[in-house]
């Protein structure tokens, strides 16, 4: 059963510069909404994700855009596990820092070789 992060919906719709790629989206979110297959953080998703952030920066230090960046991992590692969820990713470094403080499972996708 596939779930979509609402986090991951505004990632890619923050990197969709043109109609037809909005229009995937739209129908890629519709979809998952119809499905009732969104996975929306809770508030104790945010209240924890913002603990694990502070304890990555307290180890591994951060700067602002990192930040913003493993916060938004941080909130798809909590809502997954939440669910008994697997998150899919190719981001493997940052996923096995936020697995050191949140008890969750990823999988590594599809990740294109370079000659």
């Amino acid at each position: 059963m596939l779930y979509m992060s609402v986090v991951v919906m505004e990632e890619l719709y923050a990197g969709a510069f043109d109609t037809q790629s909005i229009k995937l989206l739209d129908t890629l979110y519709k979809t998952f909404k119809n499905l009732n297959r969104l996975l929306v953080p809770e508030a104790a998703d945010w209240q924890g994700a913002g603990k694990v952030i502070a304890k990555i920066g307290k180890k591994y230090g951060f700067e602002d855009i990192f930040l913003s960046k493993i916060t938004h991992d941080v909130l798809i590692a909590a809502s997954a596990r939440r669910i008994g969820a697997i998150v899919i990713t190719n981001n493997r470094k940052d996923f096995l820092r936020i697995q050191e403080f949140v008890d969750f499972k990823f999988y590594q996708g599809y990740e294109e070789q370079s000659a």
